[in-house]
């Protein structure tokens, strides 16, 4: 009790030094905590299946020509073919997106659903999944079941056992047959139905010609050992001579297999009709931000600590005198640093669980993170601590240690003498600091400047004043009733449709007349109806758009991008013959009208080939040109129109602008967080040069005194002081312009378009810091010149 009193006492006696290093301690733990709870989210996707190491996920890359073409999903024949060929694979489940925005209708209800799946029965023995009402073995045993959620049979029936109840999807009527606790936030496959597989009808028997290459399942293996799927690949020329040489022969092209590991998919690179992605990439920057602020916590408290230690060197030495030990000098030190410490610790967990629960933090950046006492306390408490704890524990050993083999007459005489260079340490932190503090301001400025150069690039086509409103065909197959409602509005100036909307563009196999005759080729896909480069903006730069006047056109016209037209190496593209059938359409044609390149997909793709053609089948979307200054009053009058044709149907109506800038979600999400790290990682990298500044200061009172005597100017001796950081800082502006300049190309290599990085943000950025640190030593040095020489003197 005695030895806390001494304690809390000298504490009282240097308030702005403990408060200071109690405040910068705990918003470093705060952060680090945060940061561990972002990187655990998202590093344990998917490891909680039993099976986690024995399941891999089979997807492929078709390359034709130039063309590389990966995609998530491989054909619905895949899986059980796979099974029957290699005896090393156990077993197989397959998962398919019902449709976007699937209306569901109970009752005469109807809801838009994004996440209803069909699926196999395996399903629930390849996969861990709870139920709460049904048996995973006949959960989808009889065509037309359907397995809800937990959250999904709440919102459809309540609280009562929905097994046996109906629902209907794609005028198709499912039966429940269980119930499962919804799936956690880290499954990458996020379903909320999964119904039974319907029959597939592609014109082809399983296996056969391009049946095969249809990638519209999301196909997982589970192998008998883990080490099967090690040797899987190489095996996989039988399947593919087997199944897919012919087609791949006649089309010239090849499909390349890959497996990823369950654990792994999230994280996997890019690929065609994938689920949202993590980030290794962005979750490395992101640890190595926690760890930095984190470490100018630690440094902050270092320095401080041997500004307080130092100013204890004459106790230190007296107490010596009197017969203290090495050990209760060292026993007394560590004493207030774990207190310190523990306090830190304690207060960092309230910031943290403050930021957590009572701010939009977690709304920010995508997350649900919370600090969990009950399930991850070990990782939180334990590591968090020991991290701490160690990294603050060999700093003051280290001083403590140094004090304490301190001579008598060195500690009496404050410390002077003793063989260390402070003036070295201190050079070395405050440019630690300066780089850390440049660094991170320059690489959040860029971050932001290029998610704003991909929302604002022109893109080709006209995005601020395009409504999407999606119909969907399972309650209309004649658009016009809707298109006649809302044409003549004065402020929807044209109407077309399509079954893409952007990021969501396709691969198809056209055979294309090139100037050696017809050959095959993978070309993006689009499919829409009359006047929609009228409505999406999108110029025409040679021949002509489709015509409603022709007959022919429904079948026999295409139109292709210039990205076409100089892949194929065409000197006149108009009349180029085009042939295309997928099954469902069966296009033979040319070419009528070339438009201009644009960027249907994200900005972290370059353009792609493409070809545009009309079809009879009913489009899921209308395109809506909207006047300008007109959008809240033509989505009223869009509503107003929708109630009157489907009054029992929800309207799914959008802004384009708003789809594209959710194509770029993960990187805002991120960007937002790293902002925050940021502005924190700053705000302690300048109180730690207040800090050292302060510390350079007090070391320099009596040489100042002296010099003062002397004759010195006041301007003589702000100049001094302002010397002594001037290498430092120029040394530490080259080296955080080369690192910020090899970051921030890291990230922005992730786009196919991106800025022009230049000098201007470098020259701003380390200008801004270099007048903090003019301030910072000003208020210094401002003190060093109206300071009284005999205050310092009065003892020598």
């Amino acid at each position: 009790m005695t030895s806390l009193k001494v304690i809390f006492r000298r504490f009282a006696k240097s308030k702005l030094y403990t408060g200071l290093n109690l405040i910068g301690l705990a918003f470093g733990v705060a952060t680090i905590l945060i940061v561990m709870l972002y990187v655990q989210d998202d590093m344990r996707y998917d490891r909680y299946h039993t099976n986690e190491d024995k399941i891999y996920r089979i997807r492929g890359t078709l390359e034709v020509d130039n063309n590389v073409i990966p995609t998530a999903s491989v054909s619905p024949a895949m899986g059980p073919l796979l099974v029957e060929i290699y005896p090393e694979i156990k077993d197989y489940a397959r998962f398919q997106r019902i449709a976007q925005n699937q209306l569901v209708k109970i009752e005469e209800e109807y809801f838009y659903e994004n996440n209803f799946f069909y699926g196999d029965s395996s399903a629930f023995e390849i996969f861990d999944h709870s139920f709460i009402y049904g048996q995973p073995k006949w959960a989808l045993h009889e065509i037309n079941s359907i397995v809800l959620t937990e959250r999904i049979s709440k919102k459809y029936f309540g609280d009562i056992n929905p097994i046996g109840k109906t629902l209907e999807i794609g005028e198709v009527l499912y039966k429940v047959t269980a119930v499962l606790h919804d799936l956690p936030s880290y499954s990458h496959l996020k379903f909320e139905a999964l119904a039974s597989f319907p029959k597939f009808e592609y014109g082809n028997k399983p296996g056969e010609g391009d049946y095969i290459f249809i990638p519209v399942c999301y196909t997982y293996l589970q192998f008998h050992e883990a080490s099967d799927a090690d040797n899987f690949l190489a095996k996989f020329d039988q399947f593919k001579s087997q199944y897919m040489d012919d087609f791949l022969k006649e089309a010239n092209a090849d499909w390349i297999p890959s497996l990823d590991k369950l654990s792994e998919t999230h994280f996997i690179e890019e690929t065609l009709g994938d689920e949202p992605k993590g980030s290794k990439l962005y979750l490395n920057i992101i640890s190595i931000i926690g760890f930095l602020v984190l470490l100018l916590s630690v440094i902050n408290y270092m320095n401080m600590e041997m500004v307080r230690l130092m100013k204890r060197a004459k106790e230190i030495g007296v107490r010596k005198i009197l017969g203290s030990s090495k050990i209760s000098l060292i026993k007394d030190i560590l004493n207030e640093s774990v207190l310190v410490t523990i306090t830190s610790l304690a207060a960092g967990f309230i910031i943290a669980q403050l930021v957590l629960n009572n701010t939009s933090f977690n709304e920010s950046v995508g997350k649900n993170l919370a600090i969990n006492f009950g399930s991850n306390w070990i990782f939180l408490v334990i590591g968090s601590s020991i991290l701490v704890i160690i990294v603050i524990l060999i700093v003051v050993l280290y001083l403590s240690i140094y004090l304490s083999r301190m001579s008598m007459l060195t500690a009496i005489a404050g410390g002077r003498g003793t063989g260390y260079n402070p003036v070295a340490i201190r050079k070395s932190m405050v440019g630690f600091q300066i780089i850390v503090s440049a660094v991170m301001i320059i690489c959040t400025i860029i971050f932001y400047r290029q998610l704003n150069f991909v929302i604002d690039k022109d893109l080709g086509f006209d995005k601020e004043h395009v409504a999407l409103l999606k119909v969907n065909n399972t309650f209309t197959y004649d658009l016009q009733p809707i298109k006649n409602a809302l044409i003549g509005y004065p402020g929807i100036k044209s109407i077309s449709a399509s079954d893409n909307v952007p990021g969501e563009m396709y691969i198809a196999m056209i055979s294309i007349e090139g100037n050696e005759g017809m050959t095959d080729h993978g070309f993006i896909s689009l499919r829409v109806s009359y006047d929609f480069l009228k409505t999406m903006g999108i110029k025409l730069v040679q021949g002509r758009d489709f015509d409603i006047k022709s007959g022919s056109d429904q079948t026999q016209a295409f139109m292709v991008n210039e990205s076409a037209v100089k892949f194929m190496e065409w000197q006149d593209p108009i009349g180029k013959r085009i042939t295309y059938n997928d099954g469902w359409t069966d296009l033979d044609g040319k070419v009528i009208g070339v438009v201009k390149d644009f960027n249907q997909n994200s900005l972290r793709e370059t353009i792609e080939p493409m070809f545009i053609f009309l079809q009879t089948v009913p489009r899921n979307i209308l395109y809506l040109k909207l006047a300008e200054n007109s959008h809240s009053e033509s989505a009223g009058f869009v509503r107003e129109k929708w109630d009157e044709l489907f009054p029992n149907v929800p309207i799914d109506y959008s802004y384009l602008s708003d789809k594209l800038e959710s194509l770029y979600q993960m990187e805002y999400r991120i960007g937002r967080f790293v902002s925050y790290l940021a502005v924190i990682c700053v705000v302690i990298a300048f109180l730690g040069l207040f800090n050292l500044s302060s510390f350079v200061a007090g070391q320099r009172y009596k040489e100042i005194s002296i010099r003062k005597i002397s004759g010195a100017s006041t301007l003589n001796i702000a100049l001094l002081y302002y010397k002594g950081f001037t290498t430092v800082f120029l040394i530490s502006a080259l080296v955080a312009t080369a690192l910020s300049y090899y970051l921030v190309t890291i990230f922005i290599n992730n786009f196919a378009y991106r800025i022009e990085i230049g000098i201007l943000t470098y020259l701003l950025t380390i200008s801004a810091v270099l007048l903090v640190l003019c301030i910072i030593i000003s208020i210094q040095s401002y003190k060093l010149t109206v300071l009284k020489p005999i205050r310092f003197l009065r003892s020598e």
